[in-house]
């Protein structure tokens, strides 16, 4: 049904007429997303709206995505598993859309940027607190250490003993 009102609405050129609650969110929660891409293509504002939506499910919960969409459940609108607007799925989705579009992601989408920044520099801190971790748990001498593990060790004496606290439990 919305996906028929909203070819209509594209035939008639009438696309700003209409707010994403009208089809685009409907059509999406029944799983009718390149119907959604389609409509939206040639409106770049209806386009950042789309992903801001999108973008204001990132880091919820299941259960706080429930809740979001619980009115669509009821009245049959979705017809989706909650499961796709969480975690990396909706991740997955948002830059999937955002390349596509050719939207810079930082600004439609700044809670994903933000996590996206985040994870980056989690796995980069894990990285260097693993390369310790294994030249103390090898026994490596400095001078054959990376020169960027050396430096750090230099500013950060304490990384050292604490890897040795770590390898020791």
């Amino acid at each position: 049904m919305f996906k028929e009102a909203m070819g209509v609405v594209e035939e008639f050129h009438l696309q700003n007429e209409y707010g994403l609650n009208a089809f685009i969110i409907p059509c999406l929660l029944q799983d009718k997303l390149s119907s959604v891409v389609k409509f939206i293509e040639s409106n770049k504002e209806i386009q950042k709206e789309f992903l801001s939506f999108l973008d204001s499910f990132v880091s919820l919960s299941e259960d706080e995505v429930m809740d979001r969409l619980k009115d669509y459940k009821d009245a049959n609108v979705m017809t989706l598993p909650y499961e796709r607007f969480t975690g990396k799925t909706v991740e997955k989705l948002i830059f999937k859309l955002a390349s596509d579009l050719q939207l810079p992601i930082e600004s439609v989408a700044p809670r994903f940027f933000r996590a996206r920044k985040e994870g980056e520099l989690r796995f980069k801190v894990q990285s260097r607190e693993d390369a310790v971790r294994w030249a103390v748990y090898c026994n490596i001498s400095e001078d054959k250490l990376p020169h960027a593990l050396q430096s750090y060790l230099i500013n950060n004496p304490e990384a050292a003993d604490e890897a040795e606290k770590n390898i020791r439990r």
